[in-house]
């Protein structure tokens, strides 16, 4: 039977030592006791990297589920920012653009998506697509009014330049019938975890058969796209941008006002080829990052209409198509 003070032998010193260490050392192992799973736990974790490696989901089936996510939501909606950065090798320049943009999309085919770009002079150029059910049309600032187009790929591809890929990007992936260019991804790795914008994200490589490298940071909760990056320019322009088909070359044609003729045909491909030059000749990184992200919400068909400024006009004839552009599509 053990004293319940080490004091508890007045009359003999060497009882009275003999007590108060053992009371010491228990009085140690009561306070470490509470903390001792803790410490066991964290010398386990940390003596097995391969125990956190485990966690990280397998890419292909990561990235195919992402895709069927969107893919299956009934709407969509974010606000984010898109830049691009390009540097051109010959003379060392470096340009960077940037836009604000908002997107709402729902099915079957509802959308409203728009941009806003500040110019170095202060002033905003401002672009838009939509389509509330009576058709696709553009909106274009820098021409004061807008332009029905053909038809909604039209709309998603003719501004892809001035919107910076936002008009292109995650419409191919919540509209497109086989999960956008996520699909067509390869060499797919998850290269571990990262936080943006305070998410806990998946960070994920991978490259289209056109060369083009991309990053994805996707949401460890919900599978949301947080942040996308592609890169610019290279060898591999002519699959960037493929030759056109005789009736994409038509489509472009009537979004442009212009005829079916020899002249105009010639014209799309003349464009196609400047658009892979610049290309060969650019290096770059295209970024962008969505907040704000929803889905599953209920829509009406007024929630698409883009309230353009007074004095917009209809505009008929050339529209730009933004030939330029890189393969930045998801």
């Amino acid at each position: 039977m053990f004293p319940q003070r080490y004091d508890a032998f007045p009359n003999n010193r060497a009882l009275q030592f003999g007590a108060r260490q053992w009371y010491c050392r228990v009085g140690r192992m009561n306070r470490i006791a509470p903390i001792l799973p803790t410490v066991c736990l964290l010398l386990v974790a940390g003596s097995s990297p391969a125990a956190h490696e485990e966690k990280l989901p397998d890419a292909e089936s990561l990235v195919s589920r992402v895709a069927a996510k969107y893919r299956a939501a009934s709407a969509y909606e974010s606000t984010g920012t898109a830049t691009i950065h390009v540097l051109r090798p010959a003379d060392g320049t470096e340009t960077t653009s940037e836009v604000q943009f908002g997107i709402l999309m729902a099915r079957p085919q509802y959308y409203r998506i728009a941009w806003t770009q500040q110019t170095a002079s202060g002033s905003a150029v401002v672009g838009a697509i939509w389509n509330s059910g009576d058709g696709p049309k553009l909106y274009d600032s820098s021409r004061g009014g807008y332009s029905r187009l053909a038809s909604d790929e039209l709309a998603f591809s003719v501004p892809t330049g001035t919107s910076l890929g936002v008009s292109q990007m995650l419409p191919d992936l919540f509209f497109g019938t086989t999960g956008g260019k996520l699909r067509q991804l390869r060499d797919l790795a998850v290269e571990g975890e990262d936080v943006q914008q305070k998410i806990p994200c998946y960070a994920v490589a991978g490259r289209l058969k056109s060369g083009v490298d991309y990053h994805l940071w996707i949401a460890t909760n919900n599978l949301n796209i947080v942040r996308m990056e592609s890169s610019l320019g290279g060898e591999r322009a002519n699959q960037a941008v493929p030759d056109a088909t005789p009736e994409r070359k038509r489509e472009l044609l009537r979004a442009m006002g212009k005829e079916e003729t020899e002249e105009n045909l010639a014209y799309i491909d003349d464009a196609l080829e400047k658009a892979r030059g610049l290309i060969r000749n650019i290096r770059g990184t295209s970024r962008q990052f969505y907040r704000g992200v929803r889905t599953a919400f209920i829509t009406v068909p007024q929630d698409f209409e883009y309230a353009m400024p007074d004095g917009s006009i209809e505009l008929t004839g050339e529209l730009s198509t933004n030939a330029g552009g890189n393969d930045t599509t998801p």
